[in-house]
């Protein structure tokens, strides 16, 4: 009978296997308990391997949190961490009241003078003798012969009079005032201008450059068959008395030569940079009159037209091109006879 009782607990053909045991513990716990043996030891076998298995665990999970934490501190004392890390400002908050009474305060102070001969010194000019004396050509009263109905538009103001003019602002050439704050004088200094006629031109040239007012601007362009600008360069000048006694020197060494083409010294005017406020043009003989449209083509290049008064001296052969030329750009003609023996 215990023979058939031991052969009935194998296991028969057909029956799942069943996976051993790998380790000892697990045998050890695995194990059935037989009859007669005392569970008390296998209960604290197996106590201890469950204990010993959570320890590792926790050990592990300690050391983990633990390298997370020192991580993190390393990173956070970083130079480029500790830039990142926003500032606090302190902001100041001004009330309505307060923001009035500054604004009124600024208004309120002296603005900073400018002084203009501090801008003209960035200007390259040639040396010259300040010292030197400047003659003055003897000149009779002039004559002025006829001014036209439409001489009255001689106040009429260029386009970027805003920019730089002032109320009550002028110039003065030959007796014809001209309103602004920069003027452009296109001048024949032809062969036909030679003797009486350029010390005139040169006399009045003169006065007219030292009246005008204090921080204006004047260009010069010499006209014959070719355009000559005071000085050689295309700008402006301001007035103040370096500039005027330079002006009187080149004025005074100007010669009479050559034919009469006043078209290149209007394209320098008008490249003027801003535009002139008004142009004197003063000529003593005829010119060829297709002048006439590339003159006016060149003034209504801008949105508003600088006006032209035209000077006839002593010769009015051309004038009737003269007063085509102020009434498109709505200046003066002027005939002046001559100075008077």
């Amino acid at each position: 009978m215990a023979d058939k009782s031991r052969t009935s607990t194998a296991p028969q053909f057909g029956d799942a296997p069943t996976a051993p045991p790998e380790t000892a513990a697990e045998m050890l716990a695995a194990a059935p308990i037989e009859e007669g043996e005392a569970p008390l030891g296998r209960l604290i076998i197996r106590w201890c391997l469950r204990a010993s298995v959570a320890g590792a665990l926790a050990s592990i999970l300690i050391h983990m949190v633990l390298a997370l934490i020192a991580a993190s501190v390393l990173l956070d004392r970083s130079p480029g961490r500790l830039a990142s890390r926003p500032l606090d400002i302190e902001m100041a908050v001004l009330s309505d009241i307060e923001l009035t009474d500054l604004r009124e305060q600024a208004l309120r102070e002296d603005p900073v003078p400018f002084d203009a001969a501090d801008l003209q010194d960035l200007e390259t000019t040639p040396d010259i003798d300040f010292d030197s004396p400047v003659t003055d050509v003897a000149l009779a009263p002039l004559d002025i012969g006829d001014v036209s109905p439409f001489s009255g538009a001689a106040t009429g103001v260029g386009e970027d009079a805003d920019l730089g003019g002032a109320a009550g602002a002028s110039a003065n050439f030959f007796g014809v005032e001209a309103q602004g704050r920069r003027f452009a004088f296109i001048v024949d200094v032809s062969g036909s201008m030679h003797g009486e006629r350029i010390e005139t031109l040169r006399k009045e040239l003169t006065t007219s450059i030292d009246g005008l007012t204090e921080g204006a601007q004047f260009a010069i362009f010499f006209f014959s068959s070719d355009s000559t600008p005071l000085g050689g360069g295309v700008r402006w000048l301001i007035a103040n008395d370096r500039n005027r006694a330079w002006a009187r020197r080149e004025i005074r060494a100007v010669p009479a030569r050559g034919g009469t083409m006043p078209v290149p010294a209007f394209e320098h005017a008008f490249a003027l940079q801003p535009r002139p406020d008004a142009i004197y043009f003063m000529t003593d003989g005829i010119f060829h009159s297709s002048a006439v449209p590339v003159i006016a083509e060149l003034n209504e290049s801008s949105d508003a037209l600088v006006p032209v008064h035209c000077i006839a001296f002593m010769n009015d052969s051309a004038r009737d091109l003269l007063g085509l030329i102020a009434r498109q750009s709505g200046g003066s003609y002027t005939h002046i006879s001559g100075p008077r023996h």
